[in-house]
């Protein structure tokens, strides 16, 4: 999906490479979340900042990538679940598609990687700074992005991932829609599943993102699922044969 708008009440904080940059108001919650549940309010608001700067970088991966396939992008947008990048609705080849895709999570590994090749060289040679504990935690946070992001389903860049490549394999678009659908579902089951054990057992402080995000993923899957048999049903001449789902 590439919308032209950053959406209802998204706040505009200013221009950098040519993209506008947006904040949704939403964005505030997981920070008051923080600051009234840990005892060391610095500390947590300084990961979460850590976290969104590395969701920028993020989201700027796609627009990069997008711009060296021709592609604007319009603006981008962080919310309180992540971030969006929204691109002109061009046609582009399944590769490029990919390669747009990639690149956000390609940041991710970079700062991982980059980070703990840095805090080890510096432990190697005897460096003991107290900064250097947040390149532990930069490295430690984008592992986790990295791993987020690459969930097989729709609308995390592991679905778009996915998608791509049963493309690139030969599939019909309406097979590897079927597909990542199916996947997706599966996915937020399992992601739901972890958050409400750990809503139940208290063994984390914030299980309430887990579950949006498996109901957004969930709702997203069962959409494209109602579509694929709506168009079945009402348009079977567009519908895709018994060999393709």
């Amino acid at each position: 999906m590439n919308p032209t708008s950053p959406g209802s009440g998204a706040i505009r904080i200013g221009r950098l490479l040519g993209i506008e940059l947006f904040v949704d108001p939403w964005i505030a919650l997981p920070f008051l979340m923080v600051a009234s549940s840990n005892s060391n309010m610095g500390l947590g608001l300084a990961w979460m900042g850590i976290v969104f700067v590395s969701v920028l970088l993020h989201e700027y991966g796609h627009a990069l990538a997008g711009r060296s396939c021709g592609v604007k992008t319009h603006s981008i947008t962080l919310g309180m679940l992540g971030g969006v990048a929204l691109l002109e609705n061009k046609q582009r080849t399944v590769k490029q598609d990919l390669w747009i895709t990639v690149a956000g999570p390609l940041v991710n590994v970079v700062l991982w990687l980059g980070c703990t090749v840095l805090l080890t060289r510096l432990i190697m040679v005897g460096q003991d700074a107290a900064w250097m504990e947040w390149l532990a935690v930069t490295a430690y946070l984008n592992w986790w992005l990295l791993l987020f992001n690459l969930i097989p389903a729709f609308p995390m860049d592991g679905g778009r991932i996915l998608h791509g490549l049963l493309l690139l394999a030969g599939q019909s678009r309406w097979k590897a829609l079927y597909v990542v659908s199916v996947v997706a579902c599966i996915a937020a089951v399992g992601m739901g599943a972890w958050g409400l054990w750990d809503w139940l057992s208290e063994e984390s402080s914030f299980p309430i993102f887990r579950l949006l995000i498996a109901w957004q993923v969930w709702v997203g899957a069962r959409q494209r699922l109602s579509f694929l048999k709506q168009i079945e049903h009402t348009a079977p001449e567009l519908a895709p044969g018994p060999g393709q789902i």
